[in-house]
């Protein structure tokens, strides 16, 4: 008989087994209290764990603000930001992203982009693939003008502009000030070149630092301002001003300008009187007999249909100090309040005349400037003024007058030698303003012009035949003056010149400038000088002294059809930017730079030749590029250049090169062998440098040892010989990149 394998415990292994004394004993009452205590605390524990979930997630929601279910495809939760509530947009390729607001990092492309990967196996940009480039291509929705064939935006809408140190170029980005229309420069350090449309742009060092909203022109408060507080009646006017300032019927001024020199102050109580001086004569026949005499002499022109050059003599001129003016007006409607003055400078109104007739200005015109025209609808008016002088006179003296279509000013009798300074926004939105002459005003002193003739649309004559010594800033002086043809600033000799930014700038009719002998020795700032003067053909500034010049950006740009530049004496030793100079300058056929266009200090030279589609030649020479950091599209779409020598170039600074050929379709040899890309592929691997070159027939590329298989996009694949490195052959080679170029010549150096 078999030994049973299994054990059978004994009885006196019960109590191993069941210590409780057998298998089959019935539970005590103290074994199910012992249960039923065990489920309750886990019950409780249940509870307390859900009563914890639900208060992190409240805690989160209304204490952290933040979002429980995240960001959608997009956006992001950028990690320097406390407030979690908020998503970030991700640049517009990507779908994932991660990392600081200003600075985010792609995790996931977009459906349609492919990624582009660093040695850390991080995504540094996403791509287009090949098959959506001419179907699906889309720039950021703030982009106007999209171009698909070379993926770029080429026009933002307004208030946003695409930096000069992006990337790629398919985003508009915001400007940083408040109601600018179009800004230009780097990314979160832009500067605004133009206010919306009734702002007017308030400068600092030539730049403008806020655009000023039309409502609250003579009221702004804040840091460097000079208006403490506003009027509570009149938003218009200050209430109350800073230290050094003086309230003057609504407006702070310097109590250096009422007192420049220390002698006696022209004080409120002055100005009202001086207010409600009115020349009366002894005799009311006498003064009958003036206004008949001078109707005579009016009709007598009208009949012989002759303007004399110099004002008459006019029987009724003040004893006093004075500065008269004789302007034309259109009332709109009948019996419609017309201003003829900026509203501040009603109570210089020493006199005026309204169509021959003499009028009191204290019962004809309003604290606003507006007259009462009795003469039905749609008629012209010649009024002609005689102002009380005062150092702050000129300064918006016409501003956004409407109505105001020509104007002359004919003598200044300054016995009290009263200093005016500045002409600055004299006639700024004189939106019909046609002809304006100046040359009989006293400019000797004039130390600013700032903002002129800005915005006058209209404008077609102007006379500035009159000398500016001491003329400091020149700067917007007709800016948007779209209908002006012909400039003559060969009078002005403005010895002390230090700004010119955009004094021309967006003078689209613009055929001719003479500015013989206009000094420019001391001038730091040439910013858009000439920007989008389109119908300029050709410019001789051989006499301009530019040695102390800083800034060049967007010299020409959008000067569409000029044709030769002669720029033989320029001295750009001082110059650090010459982002866009020459952009946009489809007709450009050649250009005179002289030997002493000297380019040490430029750091910038991007979108420098961009689309000069004529310019046949370029001497580089002289182009000194140590210290140049971006060289981006340079020369994209210069498609008539064969050839260029960039020999001379120290590109061992230089970070980005994106584009710097793109589109030169005629050039047949490009030679880069004296290049440093270190700098550069420290932070991008192998930068698009000559897509659609599609005539070159010579390239030497010896120094890039890597590039990606798009590099030569557009490039002939027979026919012509280039020169590289071994190890770039091998990477070549690996990537079967050679039979792309199997019809060429290939020399492998080192």
């Amino acid at each position: 008989m078999k030994e049973n394998p299994i054990p059978i415990p004994q009885i006196s292994d019960t109590k191993r087994y069941y210590p409780q004394g057998g298998p089959y004993q019935v539970p005590s009452a103290g074994r199910k209290n012992y249960r039923s205590l065990i489920l309750k605390i886990i019950l409780v524990l249940v509870i307390i764990i859900i009563l914890i979930a639900i208060s992190v997630i409240l805690i989160k929601i209304f204490v952290l603000k933040e979002k429980p279910k995240g960001c959608s495809d997009g956006f992001f939760n950028p990690d320097d930001e406390e407030d979690k509530s908020t998503c970030y947009p991700c640049k517009s390729y990507c779908k994932k992203c991660k990392g600081k607001a200003d600075n985010p990092i792609c995790t996931k492309c977009n459906n349609g982009f492919e990624p582009e990967y660093n040695d850390k196996n991080e995504i540094i940009k996403c791509n287009l693939k090949s098959s959506e480039l001419n179907e699906n291509f889309v720039c950021g929705d703030e982009c106007l003008e999209c171009d698909q064939k070379e993926k770029m935006c080429l026009k933002c809408k307004t208030g946003y502009f695409i930096p000069d140190d992006s990337n790629d170029k398919l985003l508009c980005e915001k400007c940083s000030l408040n109601n600018c229309q179009t800004c230009q420069g780097n990314k979160n350090n832009d500067i605004c070149t133009l206010c919306e449309n009734n702002y007017k742009p308030e400068l600092e060092n030539n730049i403008i630092k806020f655009c000023k909203s039309p409502e609250n022109e003579n009221c702004q408060i804040g840091e460097g301002e000079k208006c403490l507080t506003c009027s509570e009646t009149e938003k218009n006017k200050c209430g109350s001003c800073n230290p050094s300032y003086k309230l003057i019927d609504g407006k702070c001024v310097s109590e250096l300008e009422i007192n420049p020199s220390g002698g006696i102050e022209i004080t409120q109580q002055v100005i009202e009187t001086q207010k409600t001086q009115v020349i009366e004569s002894t005799e009311e026949m006498e003064k009958t007999q003036k206004v008949i005499e001078t109707q005579k002499v009016i009709e007598t022109q009208k009949n012989q249909e002759i303007l004399p050059t110099e004002e008459p003599e006019d029987p009724d001129d003040p004893e006093d100090d004075f500065v008269s003016l004789t302007a034309k007006y259109t009332s709109e409607t009948n019996n419609k309040k017309t201003p003829i003055i900026w509203s501040n400078r009603t109570n210089y109104i020493k006199q005026m005349k309204v169509d021959g007739i003499l009028k009191d200005p204290k019962t004809s015109v309003d604290k606003e400037g507006k007259y009462l025209f009795e003469n039905g609808s749609n008629k012209e008016h010649t009024i002609k003024m005689w102002l009380q002088i005062n150092n702050d006179l000129l300064i918006d003296l016409f501003d956004s007058i409407i109505n105001l279509k020509t104007i002359k000013f004919n003598k200044v009798k300054n016995t009290k030698n009263i200093t005016m300074t500045s002409m600055a926004y004299m006639f700024y939105n004189s939106s019909n303003l046609i002809s304006a002459d100046i040359s009989n005003l006293e400019t000797k002193n004039i130390e600013t012009a700032v903002g002129l003739f800005a915005y006058c649309p209209s404008l077609i004559e102007v006379n500035i035949n009159t000398q500016f010594p001491n003329l400091e800033d020149f700067t917007y002086v007709f800016y948007k003056d779209y209908s002006i043809k012909s400039i003559d600033l060969s009078k002005m000799n403005p010895g002390k010149l230090k700004n010119l930014t955009n004094l021309f700038g967006y003078c689209h009719s613009l055929e001719h400038i003479n500015l013989n002998n206009f000094r420019t020795e001391q001038v730091e700032g040439m910013r858009s000088l000439f920007y989008e003067n389109k119908k300029l053909t050709s410019i001789d500034l051989s006499q301009f002294n530019t040695k102390n010049v800083k800034d060049m950006r967007w010299f020409f740009y959008g000067c569409s059809t000029l044709a030769y530049a002669n720029l033989s004496s320029f001295d750009t030793s001082e110059v650090t930017e010459m982002v866009s100079m020459f952009c946009e300058c489809h007709s450009l056929t050649s250009i005179n730079l002289g030997n002493n266009f000297n380019t040490a200090k430029v750091t910038n030279m991007s979108f420098m030749f961009d689309n000069c589609e004529s310019l046949k030649e370029i001497d580089l020479r002289h182009f000194n590029t140590k210290n140049v950091k971006n060289m981006q599209y340079m020369f994209r779409k210069c498609k008539s250049l064969t050839s260029i020598d960039v020999s001379s170039f120290d590109t061992s600074k230089v970070t980005k090169f994106e584009h710097i050929f793109l589109y030169c379709s005629s050039l047949t040899s490009l030679d880069l062998s004296n290049f440093n890309f270190t700098t550069c592929f420290e932070k991008y691997t192998s930068p698009p440098i000559m897509y659609y070159c599609s005539s070159l027939k010579y390239i030497d590329i010896t120094p890039i040892d890597f590039i990606f298989r798009d590099f030569f996009t557009g490039i002939p694949t027979s026919g012509g010989k280039i020169r590289v490195c071994k190890r770039l052959a091998i990477n070549l080679a690996r990537m079967v990149i050679t039979t792309l170029l199997e019809g060429w010549e290939w020399e492998i150096v080192g």
